[in-house]
């Protein structure tokens, strides 16, 4: 119904019934000018022959363009019917069969027998496991559509909450709970040297709640009177836990920024307040009938829903950390696991990590494409993941990163502050200026680069650090691992692992236009070698449209080139960014799914404001080291958190998803220039590596971005 060919016809049939309408009345007036002279009507037989001809051929048009809805009407069921009976008869994962039945009922929300077909799949026969990699998908459409879609929608997502709690709950959480505009504020003041708590809490202002708020919270209301399971019980621990990372995130402890050590809970904690110290406490002498399992770790998906081996969260540390950096400095926290591991884990309020959390989803589809592909399999090709967890509209909860450290950390560190637990793996000094004193420093650069205003000035002035500024980043294993043996073997692990991840991450970046890929977002692990990107709020190619435009497909600069050998980027990295785009082309139609349900999300920023633009790009000097990419990972799409954001208003912000979509589509098609032709996955992947590394691309961004490191 979409093709070109179709909304021709339309067009045809359009003109053809204005045209009989025309000849109808043209016959009608001529037959009273007849009637009028006395004249018999039926002795001109031209005008009404030609409209009877025109009718037949309107009739013969509309019988055919009606056959041809039915047997779409017929292929639609068969299809759902099909994918249906695959998942239900397949132990597999299925996602390709799960993203096109998914793709056929959310595209068809309207179609009343394709939901009552998911409808009787979902009492019947549905395995809800295989529904786990697209709960964000169908619980984001919850409260939108007909009646029979809205209850084929709740049965489904009741069902997947019934058997996978620990993977299901948190979101309808974040769904029920309205986006909460409370302010906490903790202060410090008292006498005799002594410091005292001041805690004043605002109103709360809500705005109020959506239809999607109000469904979340009749399933969650549904599946509290559920008998005979630990649903009920876990969703009353689940309430006062969330409930109280949201208050913690919430929390403005900015008389606490330049305090060096920890601080306790109960120096900000006010009387009838929850806090996340005491929410795992027996209540009234009772123990808590059910504990949930750590949030930034859930268990593995059991196809049977017994959950029998969960690391549960037996308690919360008695203090907290305020990070170095960040907007809204977020809180470092750490839960004990029921198997005495300590999980450090990043509460951020203020700031919406939805879209963090979709990447995420993403990345881990992506990794599933990989491991499918003979090829990707091979080359142990994927995206290295860490859990979001969002609570609400503007409140989070981020997995820490062990064992790692900002990329650019270890390269331009100039006596980083380590009282936080920031970046404790990145040495004192920036390699850079331990191996090449004499080259100009990162400062330096900085404001070479700054300082030029026309485009020829920022081509010297790059071309100038390119002379004197050198890469430095294969150091990195002889300060990592200082046993010969191990430095032989790490370094060749690191290589390949390097050449892998960093080209998955750069293609599947560039696919879905990830920018802001500055030198403190990207993380490496000291032991193993592997790239972590953090920090999605600039995504679908956004970065083209900051003040000052990204140019560059993603991050490939001299630095990270000298991290993978003497090969550079031919042989292993070139290869592996052709497997990966290959797959990812094979595989668009699924990688489309889960973005496709963005644009049903009102919540979501597609374009980013002007004020987020400005703060992006702002400080030219000290831009890129106000933010510790270690510790604040997860800036989310909607940072700004402007109400009137026009790009979330009605059409304005459908019609910018639809555009995102479109661009998105066009790539995975080898389309770099919309009006060209298409490119093959070889050639496609050799223009991306060179504009990456064009200096006439570098020296024009941002100098936040450091692109001479």
């Amino acid at each position: 119904m979409e093709s070109a060919e179709w909304k021709a016809g339309t067009r045809v049939a359009e003109c053809r019934k204005a045209e009989l309408a025309t000849w109808q009345a043209a016959m009608k007036k001529r037959e009273t000018e007849i009637k009028k002279r006395g004249e018999d009507p039926h002795k001109d037989k031209g005008m009404m022959n030609s409209t009877i001809t025109i009718q037949k051929e309107m009739d013969m048009d509309q019988q055919e363009r009606q056959a041809i809805k039915q047997a779409m009407e017929s292929f639609l069921l068969e299809a759902v019917a099909n994918y249906e009976e695959t998942l239900a008869c397949s132990t597999d994962q299925d996602l390709d069969a799960v993203f096109h039945l998914v793709s056929l009922w959310l595209s068809n929300h309207a179609n009343a027998a394709v939901n009552k077909s998911i409808l009787e799949f979902a009492a019947g026969r549905a395995p809800s496991y295989k529904f786990l990699p697209l709960t964000y998908q169908i619980t984001s459409r919850i409260g939108f559509g007909t009646p029979l879609f809205h209850q084929a929608l709740h049965a489904v997502v009741t069902k997947v909450a019934m058997d996978h709690p620990h993977h299901t709950l948190l979101q309808l959480f974040a769904l029920a709970r309205p986006r909460t505009e409370r302010s906490v504020v903790a202060g410090s003041g008292g006498t005799g040297g002594k410091k005292t708590a001041a805690v004043r809490t605002s109103a709360v202002q809500s705005t109020p709640p959506s239809h999607k708020t109000l469904a979340a919270q009749t399933i969650l209301t549904e599946l509290r009177s559920k008998g005979g399971s630990a649903v009920p019980d876990l969703i009353a621990v689940l309430e006062r836990v969330t409930e109280a990372y949201v208050h913690l995130s919430m929390l403005n402890v900015k008389a606490f920024h330049e305090r060096a050590e920890p601080i306790p809970y109960a120096a900000v904690h006010s009387r009838g307040l929850p806090s996340l110290e005491k929410c795992l406490q027996p209540l009234d002498g009772q123990p808590l009938p059910v504990l949930p399992a750590v949030l930034t770790a859930p268990p593995p998906v059991d196809p049977t829903g017994k959950y029998e081996h969960v690391v549960r969260a037996t308690g919360f540390g008695t203090t907290f950390q305020v990070t170095a950096s960040g907007l809204h400095r977020p809180k470092i926290v750490r839960c004990l696991g029921s198997n005495g591991v300590w999980y450090r884990q990043l509460v951020k309020g203020e700031d919406d990590i939805r879209q963090d959390a979709v990447m995420m989803q993403v990345f881990g589809a992506v990794n599933g494409f990989m491991r499918d592909n003979a090829a990707t399999f091979k080359r142990r090709l994927h995206i290295r993941t860490y859990h979001i967890v969002p609570l609400s509209p503007n409140s989070g909860l981020l997995e820490w990163v062990e064992d790692t450290m900002p990329f650019g950390a270890y390269l331009q560190a100039r006596h980083l502050n380590l009282k936080h637990g920031a970046d404790n793996n990145a040495p004192p000094i920036g390699a850079h200026a331990r191996y090449y004193p004499s080259d100009l420093r990162d400062a330096e650069c900085r404001r070479l680069l700054h300082s030029a205003e026309s485009f020829e000035e920022k081509r010297k002035a790059f071309a100038r650090m390119t002379e004197r500024f050198h890469p430095a980043f294969r150091f990195f294993f002889l300060e990592s691992f200082t046993d010969p043996f191990t430095w032989y073997h790490r370094r060749l692990d690191y290589t390949r692992l390097v050449h892998f991840t960093v080209a998955v991450s750069s293609i599947v970046g560039y696919i879905l236009g990830i920018g802001d890929r500055h030198a403190q977002n990207i993380l490496v692990d000291v032991k193993t070698g592997e790239v972590i990107h953090i920090d999605f709020g600039i995504t679908f190619e956004q970065g083209k449209v900051l003040p000052i435009p990204e140019k560059v497909p993603f991050r490939l600069t001299r630095d990270i080139v000298d991290g993978m050998g003497i090969t550079g980027t031919e042989g292993v990295f070139r290869k592996s960014c052709e497997a990966s785009l290959q797959v990812l082309r094979e595989k668009q139609a699924s990688l489309l799914t889960i973005l496709d349900v963005l644009i049903h999300d009102p919540m979501y920023k597609w374009t980013i404001s002007s004020t987020k633009a400005l703060q992006k790009q702002r400080g030219g000097d000290n831009a890129q080291h106000s933010n510790s990419a270690g510790i604040t990972a997860g800036n989310g799409g909607g940072a700004d958190n402007a109400d009137g954001d026009e790009s979330a208003i009605g059409g304005t912000r459908v019609g910018a998803a639809e555009r995102a979509l479109l661009r998105i589509r066009q790539k995975l098609q080898g389309y770099e220039d919309p009006n060209g032709e298409a490119m093959s996955v070889s050639g496609q992947v050799k223009l991306l590596i060179n504009e990456a590394q064009d200096p006439d691309n570098l020296c024009s961004i941002y100098c936040g971005w450091a692109p001479w490191l």
